[in-house]
């Protein structure tokens, strides 16, 4: 599998959430997401990618948002689980924004017969 991701403009809501994901890697609330920090401009790719900063900034967010912040992992998870379990030919997602799943679901020993649609604006 290649994948080519250059950095784009988004909506800031994109860029937090595919942070989020991003920093919620190696956890006890760990998502699926092991490419949110590939769609992520240089400097939070680096925060990501550093355990030492990426523990220290999960930290920080758990205690500003009560930790809450772990909606984020949950809503991954389910996603990922009801669509890899559902049997479906074909999924949309709507504002799409930097999601990966048709990258990290219907790679490999996945369906790959799946169609997949992501619609966002430009």
């Amino acid at each position: 599998m290649v994948l080519l991701v250059s950095p784009i403009l988004s909506d800031p809501t994109n860029d937090v959430t595919c942070f989020i994901r991003a920093l919620y890697q190696d956890c006890l609330d760990s998502n699926n997401d092991y490419l949110a920090s590939k769609f992520l401009d240089q400097s939070k790719q680096f925060i990501t990618e550093n355990p030492t900063l990426r523990n220290s900034v999960r930290e920080s967010f758990a205690t500003v948002t009560q930790h809450n912040i772990v909606y984020f992992s949950s809503r991954t998870n389910f996603f990922d689980d009801v669509i890899l379990n559902s049997g479906f030919s074909q999924v949309v997602i709507i504002a799409a924004g930097k999601d990966s799943r048709a990258y990290r679901l219907f790679q490999g020993e996945n369906d790959p017969k799946v169609q997949f649609f992501e619609v966002d604006l430009p």
